[in-house]
């Protein structure tokens, strides 16, 4: 899967201006596939990522 999403992921990853994200494109992928198998407040899986709850919601919901 990573093969398939990788150029087009890792162009638009730190697109924009202002502060870059810390996270590596891989695991935002990965972050994703957990989120939207696994159907718990971003809370919940913001404290099993290490970050923020606002943190992690800004990390997906840009």
């Amino acid at each position: 899967m990573w093969e398939i999403v990788e150029l087009p992921l890792k162009a638009r990853w730190h697109d924009g201006r202002g502060s870059k994200s810390k996270t590596s494109p891989r695991d935002g992928l990965f972050m994703t596939l957990v989120v939207l198998e696994q159907y718990n407040s971003s809370e919940k899986h913001a404290m099993d990522f290490g970050f923020r709850a606002p943190t992690f919601h800004k990390l997906f919901c840009v």
